[in-house]
């Protein structure tokens, strides 16, 4: 195609107009990257259309703080049709590798324990190349604050990525449960503007059905009694964080399983969140298909969605799966069967990574607690005391092998 049909003379030209369009509209990548794939054809006809694309774009993916017992149906999108998530530009198969990670609870060093040092846990992920570490927050006061700070300046020197898990308490009814969540949000965000994601509640679905069902429908959920303050919650983690740093990403998912109708009904409640979440123990199944053990060795059960990571990718989100360990080992407490059975995983997870955009998986947890009850005593890759295990020396062999990546914003 001629460019000259639609009035377009020379190629500096062209460069002009892609030049104006990338700085008025980086700030949106989304909508840019769209535009640009139009804009690329060099009509200008066509960029007018992309103007257009522009604003409907930026209409679906803003979010505004509401008072949701007056919003109306309309506004929280309970009364359209369920839409049919597809994946979106920077979604499935952009992925470069796996940024590996690991949980932990340094909060415990506010009151003594395994994780009274933040020194000591930077300098073990940094010794395994560890790039990703998840933590968890339940409140926004100055002791949890002078923690993350630390925790960033410690992570600074070694290139570790650090995202909050940020775990406010559910309300009585929607509106309490976002007015809590949003202050939350908003407070880490703003406080912490280098931070560039935050995981947004925990496992939340295991709060309103036993996640051992099959739970494959939004349907499943929003029949439930505890489903709208949940909603409410996530969706004041959402508008808060945003509202506090908008280059902020937000993560969020399920227990994993066959829940995925928990995200079915969000999506259908107008939630958009950045980042896919879930955690894939072995207790699970097979990730691909749960209706059958991890090992294959025998029937798991029915479950409508069966390819959990298909079910998850179809939201067109990157992954992340922010907690798996091999349970059977956890039970028996002993190090040599985990570190073989997460070895097993990581290259399960590799393989993976470029189908379903796979971007971070973080092993739970760095170590042991001897003070918790049952097997959340013994799922550490190091002991208590920071000693390393067969498990850490075999996940650090595996990430020396496969070298974590590191994600920025998208």
């Amino acid at each position: 195609m001629s460019v000259k049909k639609f009035g377009i003379k020379s190629l500096e030209e062209i460069l002009f107009w892609r030049h104006l369009f990338f700085s008025f509209f980086s700030g949106n990548a989304r909508c840019y990257n769209k535009i640009m794939r139009t804009f690329n054809t060099y009509s200008k006809l066509l960029a007018i259309f992309s103007l257009l694309l522009l604003q409907a774009c930026t209409k679906a993916s803003s979010f505004q703080t509401m008072n949701i017992m007056n919003a109306s149906d309309s506004d929280l999108g309970s009364s359209a049709p369920a839409p049919t998530p597809t994946p979106s530009p920077d979604g499935i198969g952009t992925n470069r590798g796996i940024m590996w990670g690991i949980n932990g609870h340094p909060y415990g060093g506010l009151s003594g324990g395994p994780y009274s040092s933040i020194d000591q846990q930077i300098q073990l992920m940094a010794t395994m190349g560890i790039k990703h570490y998840r933590v968890d927050f339940y409140t926004a006061d100055n002791a949890s604050f002078t923690l993350v700070q630390s925790l960033l300046d410690s992570a600074k020197a070694y290139n570790i990525t650090i995202t909050p898990v940020l775990i406010p308490a559910t309300g009585a009814n929607e509106q309490a449960s976002y007015n809590t969540a949003y202050a939350l949000g908003q407070a880490y965000a703003a406080k912490f503007p280098g931070i560039l994601a935050f995981e947004l509640g925990n496992e939340e679905n295991n709060s309103v059905l036993d996640p051992s069902g099959d739970h494959s429908n939004a349907s499943d959920f929003t029949s439930a009694s505890g489903y709208a303050a949940v909603r409410g919650k996530l969706r004041g983690l959402l508008d808060g964080v945003r509202a506090g740093n908008a280059k902020a990403r937000g993560a969020l998912g399920i227990s994993g399983g066959c829940n995925v109708g928990f995200l079915q009904a969000l999506y259908n409640d107008g939630l958009r969140w950045d980042i896919t979440v879930a955690h894939p123990y072995d207790s699970w199944g097979d990730p691909e298909n749960l209706t059958l053990t991890y090992d294959h060795s025998q029937a798991n059960g029915s479950c409508a969605k069966s390819n959990m990571m298909a079910a998850l990718a179809s939201f067109g989100k990157p992954l992340w799966l922010t907690e798996f360990n091999y349970t059977p080992a956890v039970t028996a407490n002993d190090k040599t069967a985990m570190g073989t059975g997460l070895q097993t995983m990581m290259k399960r997870f590799t393989s993976m990574a470029q189908k379903y955009d796979i971007e971070a998986v973080d092993v739970y947890e760095m170590f042991d607690e001897p003070a918790a009850s049952g097997n959340e005593a013994y799922f550490g890759i190091f002991t208590s005391t920071g000693s390393g295990t067969a498990a850490s020396t075999m996940v650090s062999n595996y990430i020396s092998n496969n070298p974590s990546m590191i994600y920025p914003v998208k």
